[in-house]
């Protein structure tokens, strides 16, 4: 029988975005099947406005880094970091067309405007550097609207203030 989550969880793990059309269901034995340095141990954080708490386990010294979000024992969305693709953006809105939406998101503790770019009917939003010429992080998840991806799977920061030394 084939394994679909497997099959999706390896285009990930390589970089393959072409034709992708959102996460299936997947178990955690999928994920460490081809993640084999994904902890067990889980954090806790927040997803989604309002704010909705995810657990999330990620590799070890592994590069990319890979970020698993889980509600209810099901994944619900992949983070993947990227350090390095040889796509622009034109390049990437030949391939897939233009975002249904573009939101902004911290980067660590920077605010980017209109850098996160959702492609809800494919399961996929792309966030770029404040310069827009380098991809930073790709999200899969399943197939959803703009306005379930804000609301459920969207990243969520709580603002920081920085105290003077």
């Amino acid at each position: 029988m084939v394994n679909e989550a497997r099959i999706a969880l390896d285009r990930i793990a390589r970089g393959e975005w072409k034709s992708w059309r959102g996460l299936p269901p997947c178990q955690q034995d999928d994920l460490h099947a081809v993640w084999p340095s994904l902890q067990r141990d889980s954090g806790r954080s927040f997803l989604g406005n309002p704010p909705t708490p995810a657990l999330f386990f990620t590799t070890r010294d592994e590069e990319p880094e890979i970020r698993v979000w889980m509600r209810d024992d099901l994944v619900i969305k992949i983070d993947i970091e990227i350090p390095e693709h040889g796509m622009t953006q034109l390049e990437w809105c030949d391939e897939f067309g233009q975002p249904s939406a573009r939101m902004d998101f911290s980067f660590d503790v920077v605010q980017i405007q209109r850098a996160q770019w959702v492609f809800p009917e494919r399961g996929l939003a792309l966030f770029w550097n404040s310069d827009g010429d380098k991809l930073v992080r790709a999200s899969v998840f399943s197939c959803t609207t703009v306005a379930e991806y804000a609301a459920n799977l969207a990243p969520w920061h709580e603002p920081r203030e920085f105290l003077e030394p």
